[in-house]
């Protein structure tokens, strides 16, 4: 019963009338980015990339929503070996949990 009233009070949030939103949150990426971390002495101490990342943050009087959709996400520590078990922290690719 309780998590029945908490969908009906989010979908009532969810069309609650844009006019009240007091901020408006919206980050579209779709090329994609790479972005890497270097050490003071240029030697590269993580890497990043993501896909395309769709994010949108609604903050209500009373509300607040977030929807948020990632297609690829590849966290690495460069300070390991490239054929180390753990370089990638975080290796979601392809929408699914193993990846190609």
């Amino acid at each position: 019963a309780a998590a029945s009233a908490i969908a009906k009070r989010a979908a009532a949030a969810d069309t609650e009338d844009d006019d009240r939103v007091g901020l408006r949150l919206v980050l579209q990426l779709s090329k994609g980015a790479d972005l890497a971390v270097f050490r003071e002495d240029g030697r590269q101490m993580a890497g990043l990339k993501v896909g395309t990342l769709s994010l949108e943050l609604k903050n209500r009087p009373l509300t607040m929503a977030l929807r948020a959709s990632l297609s690829d996400l590849r966290l690495s520590d460069a300070a390991l070996a490239p054929d180390h078990p753990y370089r990638f922290l975080c290796d979601l690719r392809g929408g699914g949990g193993g990846g190609g």
